[in-house]
């Protein structure tokens, strides 16, 4: 290993780099090495090519680190072995490595992991795919990384470049550059409002807007079908109320829907530096 003025002649014999999310993708030491077709990624995009179990990845300005901890304690509340860090606390390489030693035949150590995902991890990804991404919100910040709102935007809306059919993209629909992102993404496209904007079914659908009894009931959205149409099952409730564990996690099993997950999956690209 070598650190400071050395790290550049370490660069000259590495087939790939990975980088922390605090150094500057342009520097001028990675874009030789990308002269040379060396590709260089980041943490978070290394560790994704070894995890095992569908990852939900939250990005945002502000409110991402408090969803994904509340995302978790739902999971792990219901009796699921989730995994909860990235950006917030525990790399997701140590999720990585778990999946990797774990033995043949035995329990898989988390049945989902759980990723708050930042700007600056996104800029490297290649292959990463959550099977649940949102964006919370964007406001002006790290203008000292980005020469314009519209790139700081555009790393944010990575977290959906790999998404398929099969996946999940929550837009936040009261802020317009998120919402405004909606066609970025290929997965179904279940949006969430506190103004009463609504989206369902396809990327890109119009965008609509609830009567005010329906905004004031607090009513939650649920995720359509993939064919559009609402899907079956009990009615939706008028406002989510206290759940037992065991009734909670049988809502989580019934939506989860993993083995669609893993079909979609079935065909992805190969796991490889």
């Amino acid at each position: 290993m070598k650190v400071g003025a050395q790290y550049e002649s370490a660069l000259e014999g590495a087939d790939l780099v990975v980088i922390s999310p605090g150094v500057p993708t342009q520097l001028d030491a990675l874009n030789r090495v990308r002269a040379r077709g060396v590709r260089v990624i980041g943490e978070l995009e290394l560790a994704s090519r070894f995890l095992t179990a569908p990852v939900v990845a939250v990005t945002g300005t502000n409110g991402k680190s408090t969803t994904v901890t509340l995302i978790g304690k739902f999971l792990q509340e219901s009796g699921k072995r989730a995994f909860v860090g990235g950006n917030l606390g525990i790399a997701a390489s140590e999720a990585a490595l778990a999946s990797v030693q774990a033995k043949a035949g035995t329990v898989a150590p988390y049945e989902y992991v759980v990723l708050e995902v930042s700007s600056f991890q996104l800029e490297t990804m290649e292959q990463f795919h959550p099977w649940i991404a949102s964006i919370l919100n964007v406001t002006l910040d790290h203008m000292d990384r980005y020469a314009s709102v519209e790139d700081y935007v555009a790393a944010k809306a990575n977290i959906f470049a790999n998404q398929t059919a099969g996946d999940y993209s929550l837009f936040n629909l009261d802020d317009a550059r998120v919402a405004a992102l909606r066609g970025r993404t290929k997965g179904t496209v279940p949006g969430f409002s506190r103004s009463g904007a609504t989206v369902s079914g396809v990327a890109g659908a119009a965008t609509t807007t609830k009567s005010a009894a329906a905004t004031a009931s607090g009513r939650p959205s649920r995720p359509t079908s993939r064919s559009g149409s609402e899907p079956s099952g009990s009615p939706r409730p008028a406002r989510l109320q206290p759940r037992s564990r065991r009734a909670l996690g049988s809502r989580f099993t019934a939506r989860t829907r993993i083995p669609n997950w893993r079909a979609s999956r079935a065909t992805s690209r190969p796991i490889d530096p």
